[in-house]
């Protein structure tokens, strides 16, 4: 379906906090929230009438108006869920319940009893909300003209936003987000639904709406593909990731960095908490009793050098940091992406951050508590923030500084810490770096990144700098040169 108009009758619009410009009478916002609470959840399940995704921002949106009419679209999570099939005519999964049931080999007997009274897939066709006294986007043939989005024209403004997102009981994964570019002489919104039912199907839901300033022409464009998901990974010739990236390409040429983004950034977080990975055995005994440390921290165990070598406790907070540690490495390497790009991985690798350290507070430390999660998580916000000033300051002015950000976020600046140790860590993160660097964009883009032993670094500590002969002798120091 396309649609144009030429909005020219006032309805004035309001907007809450945001991203936002205005170009040529548009403006073009992005709010993002954190995700719901408890009370508002309960509030939009009880006026969808459906269980809500798992990851639900009630509160963001992706808004354009143009402000002499009052003329605007928006896209918002509600109208979004509300047009989610609600009677179980197209419930997708039951169709194909024998053949999912099959690809998990007997892990989830019993399908048709976790199935929902609804599309649990949250498939919306949603185009977005339309606000206007008169004005309405009608049918129309005109495309939206690709050879001039084509252009090399520089982007003032880029951003995208996450309206909801669900894993479908960890077989696969559904999202729903927007993201807008806005150049010099026009604009394109994508809002894009996005499916994936492991071993079944993929599906893509997209609506574009695309701007000309200067003739204040308004194109929707409404597009729906799916296909099975042997059929997109059926070649040998490319890696798993990657075959489903070539054919979603192949098949849909306009797809945006996004989704492609949003796997790969998947696989290397995991990479990133597996370096201190831990688990704690009482949390799955009957009647077991969790040891804490001193500071009240739930006690796990754990392998490898950064609890056996480095003497760290296998706790959340340690884990949280080593996983930083490797995702600042990580984000330092896709600063080098092309600027249109990079921001996406950057907010998709975080993202996965988050979705990983709330999974582990459920399953590992009992935090079932939405209110008390969300905190914990705001405070990972802000060492996160913190650990990307910390350590690129580090970087600019040397070994001796960043070697301080180590020692404060990964030791918790103790005073017993072992030098050796911390050398060990700041020589790593280096190695790492210059490791990073000589891979091509290809190849990070796959998550073709194995991080490796730190403890490999110890001969090169115990390396005596040349520096040392330089430094000035004190009165307790002794000379053996004659």
């Amino acid at each position: 379906m396309n649609g144009q108009s030429s909005p020219k009758e006032p309805n004035p619009l309001g907007h809450g906090p945001g991203n936002a410009i205005t170009q040529h009478g548009f403006r073009i916002t992005i709010r993002k929230l954190p995700i719901l609470k408890a009370e508002p959840i309960e509030r939009m399940t009880a006026t969808l009438g459906i269980a809500l995704p798992e990851m639900i921002f009630g509160d963001n949106l992706a808004s354009i108006e143009h402000l002499e009419s009052g003329w605007s679209i928006e896209f918002n999570a509600l109208h979004a869920l509300d047009l989610v099939d609600k009677t179980g005519n197209s419930m997708l999964q039951v169709a194909h319940s024998k053949e999912w049931q099959s690809t998990r080999e007997k892990k989830h007997e019993g399908i048709t009893e976790v199935v929902k009274p609804f599309d649990w897939s949250y498939t919306t066709d949603y185009k977005g909300t339309e606000r206007s006294a008169s004005l309405r986007l009608r049918p129309s043939d005109i495309p939206i003209p690709l050879e001039l989005l084509k252009r090399p024209d520089p982007i003032i403004f880029f951003d995208e936003v996450m309206l909801y997102e669900d894993e479908m009981a960890d077989n696969g994964i559904t999202v729903f987000s927007c993201k807008v570019r806005v150049m010099p002489a026009r604009l394109l919104l994508l809002c894009r639904f996005f499916m994936r039912l492991d071993g079944v199907m993929v599906r893509i839901r997209d609506t574009r709406v695309y701007v000309e300033f200067d003739t204040r022409k308004v194109i929707r464009e409404y597009t729906a593909r799916e296909d099975r998901y042997e059929a997109i990974r059926q070649s040998d010739s490319i890696p798993h990731t990657s075959k489903l990236a070539a054919e979603f390409r192949k098949r849909a040429p306009f797809i945006t960095e996004t989704y492609i983004a949003y796997g790969v950034c998947e696989k290397l977080v995991k990479e990133c908490a597996r370096q201190a990975d831990y688990t704690i055995p009482q949390r799955y005994e009957k009647d077991g009793v969790i040891p804490k440390t001193a500071d009240g921290q739930d006690l796990g165990v754990g392998t490898g050098w950064w609890y056996e070598s480095l003497g760290l406790t296998p706790t959340f907070n340690n884990w949280a940091q080593i996983t930083f540690l490797h995702m600042y490495i990580l984000t330092v390497r896709l600063r080098a992406f092309p600027a249109s790009a990079a921001p996406t991985w950057h907010q998709h690798l975080l993202d996965h951050f988050f979705y990983t350290a709330e999974d582990r507070m459920v399953r590992d430390h009992n935090v079932y508590s939405r209110t008390v999660r969300n905190n914990y998580l705001k405070d990972l916000f802000s060492q996160w923030r913190g650990v990307l000033a910390a350590y690129d300051e580090g970087l600019v002015k040397g070994d001796a500084v960043l070697a301080t950000a180590v020692w404060r976020n990964i030791f918790n600046g103790r005073e017993d810490v072992d030098m050796k140790g911390l050398g060990e860590v700041v020589s790593y993160m280096r190695g790492l770096l210059k490791g990073l660097e000589g891979m091509d964009d290809e190849e990070v883009g796959r998550g073709e990144v194995v991080f490796g032993d730190p403890g490999t670094q110890r001969k090169i500590v115990e390396v005596k700098s040349r520096m040392m002969d330089t430094l000035p002798k004190t009165e307790n120091t002794q000379s053996t040169t004659k």
